[in-house]
């Protein structure tokens, strides 16, 4: 466990680098940070094992530059026995974790804090400190598909994944569409 200073609790991070999977583990058999070509990012486990952004406009433009859609992920953050069970289950899930960092835009909105955090939480009327909920947005920050609270599975979340691909025309990786099957 490492020590969030912003929270002043301790967090079971996830390790992400490059854009990889990569987890190591120390003598304890604990996760400890993994550098490889000097970039770690280390996530609280609610957000898994995706490199996220944290900034809803930057997504947005990468978004309308790239033609991805946004997979936003409305989490709370420490979170509950649901937030944390979606965050090492399903955002852990590889083939998921690629698909969200190569098909889309991924960004995590924590919709327990102040700031531009609850200023996203507003203008989507999402509800704070609520179990995690993922919306898919376009370029312009619309949904491409209807907001669906309680999707909490892997198969959920693969079946979101494949119908917001779908709409958008884009390709549908082959070991998502079996996920979600």
């Amino acid at each position: 466990f490492f020590f969030d200073l912003s929270l002043s609790l301790p967090v079971r991070p996830s390790i992400v680098t490059m854009g990889k999977l990569s987890s190591i583990r120390n003598f304890f058999g604990k996760e400890a940070p993994n550098k490889v070509n000097g970039s770690t990012i280390v996530n609280p486990v609610e957000l898994g094992d995706v490199a996220w952004h944290r900034d809803l406009d930057t997504a947005l433009m990468a978004s309308t530059q790239t033609g991805k859609p946004v997979f936003c992920l409305f989490q709370e953050i420490p979170g509950c026995s649901t937030c944390t069970g979606f965050g090492s289950n399903v955002l852990r899930n590889p083939a998921l974790v690629r698909s969200i960092q190569t098909d889309f835009i991924p960004v995590a909105i924590h919709n327990n804090k102040p700031g531009r955090d609850a200023q996203v939480l507003k203008r989507y009327g999402e509800p704070s400190w609520n179990n995690p909920v993922v919306r898919f947005l376009d370029g312009d920050g619309r949904d491409i598909l209807p907001r669906r609270d309680g999707v909490w599975t892997a198969q959920g979340i693969a079946s979101r994944m494949v119908e917001a691909l779908c709409t958008m025309g884009l390709p549908v990786p082959e070991d998502v569409k079996r996920i979600g099957m």
